[in-house]
């Protein structure tokens, strides 16, 4: 059976447990004023290549004990990433790294790499003391290609020492990137931090998140983000304070009511998945896929809602005055001045996504905004 999962992403709580006090790790974000509808098309399609689905035709041309650490992140791409610091080697280079629940590999920006752009920070191995480089019978560097919805990086598996905050991991399995796409990396950026499960991880490596669980680092197998959005602040900077990161814990001040604990699907945990099971708009239930093909990926890596036709065709049904936008990739657009407020829920608790986060863009020229759920297939 072919699978048509509904993807959340900026999801504001992963929790694998009962929270002990945290300590926090401020997020940050890079806001980009200038994004167009050509941005939110390539976004939809660069969701489907991560999940495997067909492009859109528009698109085809050291162990120690710790209790928990909340990390201060930054929003960047105008709500579209947030990533946060982590040292590597020794003595620690300090490198931005994007908190990606969508995806298992480590892997950082190269001294070495001639596409990444100049002005990036780079992860320098002659550097550091405790680097280390996996090599093949042959004698030669193992390399790996790590293919996104974005592009592709390659380049050589390596070890080092990583922290992030207070904890840190001795010869923690990374990829030190010497190759990118084009226009990959900008800013302060320099790599990602994958936060899925280990299955995934084209390096073979332990996820850092879950060497700190084994290693004991934890007071509890958790963590949490809590997401600033500045969509429509005009007035933010390209990259701004965009939340908190919470390894260990949750912050009970940054939340009200009681946290909702779900298992997650399948046997062998790759991605973050629940089954979806009611989406509301204004309160009216909206038939949706049932069974074992209602599925929702939690993914902090990307920017929309993708969905099946007929679920996302049903939900944009009840918001009067909606249209498919033509030759977008399964976008839809609505009145800007509809104020509609929709639910998810995965079994329990009704999760609400407000207009705010609805209306991602305005149709140039009309009183049309994009919406943030798409048609993924």
């Amino acid at each position: 059976m072919v699978f048509s999962p509904l993807l959340l992403s900026l999801f504001p709580l992963i929790s694998l447990s009962t929270a002990a006090d945290p300590l926090h790790i401020p997020l940050a974000r890079r806001n980009t004023l200038n994004r167009n509808l050509t941005f939110y098309i390539a976004a939809a399609d660069r969701m489907r290549l991560k999940y495997g689905f067909p492009l859109a035709n528009a698109l085809r041309t050291a162990s120690r004990r710790a209790s928990s650490e909340n990390i201060q992140i930054t929003n960047q791409g105008h709500d579209s990433t947030y990533f946060a610091p982590m040292n590597f080697g020794t003595p620690p280079q300090t490198l931005n790294v994007v908190l990606d629940t969508g995806s298992s590999d480590l892997w950082v920006a190269d001294s070495s790499c001639q596409n990444c752009g100049r002005t990036i920070p780079f992860f320098h191995a002659q550097q550091s003391s405790t680097a280390e480089f996996a090599t093949m019978p042959s004698g030669d560097h193992q390399r790996v290609k790590l293919t996104y919805g974005s592009g592709e990086v390659s380049g050589i598996v390596a070890r080092d020492t990583v922290t992030m905050s207070q904890f840190t991991i001795q010869q923690q399995v990374f990829l030190s990137v010497d190759d990118v796409s084009d226009n990959f990396l900008d800013g302060t950026l320099s790599g990602i931090l994958g936060l899925a499960f280990g299955p995934l991880a084209r390096t073979r490596a332990t996820p850092f998140w879950l060497a700190l669980i084994e290693a004991n680092q934890l007071d509890a197998p958790e963590m949490s983000f809590w997401l600033r959005r500045l969509l429509n602040d005009s007035n933010a900077p390209d990259e701004a304070p965009g939340g908190t990161f919470t390894l260990g814990g949750t912050d009970s001040n940054l939340f009200v009511g009681d946290i909702e604990f779900k298992d997650v699907i399948g046997p062998t945990p790759t991605f973050w998945l629940l089954s979806l099971s009611q989406v509301t708009v204004q309160g009216k239930n909206i038939p949706i896929t049932t069974g074992d093909s209602a599925i929702s990926a939690i993914d902090t890596g990307t920017t929309l809602i993708g969905g099946p036709t007929n679920d996302v065709k049903a939900i944009y049904n009840a918001i009067p005055g909606s249209q498919v936008l033509e030759n977008s990739g399964g976008l839809y657009a609505f009145p800007c001045y509809t104020n509609y407020t929709l639910t998810m829920s995965n079994g329990g608790k009704a999760w609400t996504i407000l207009p705010d986060d609805m209306v991602i863009a305005q149709v140039p020229q009309t009183t049309m905004c994009v919406g943030g759920i798409f048609d993924l297939t």
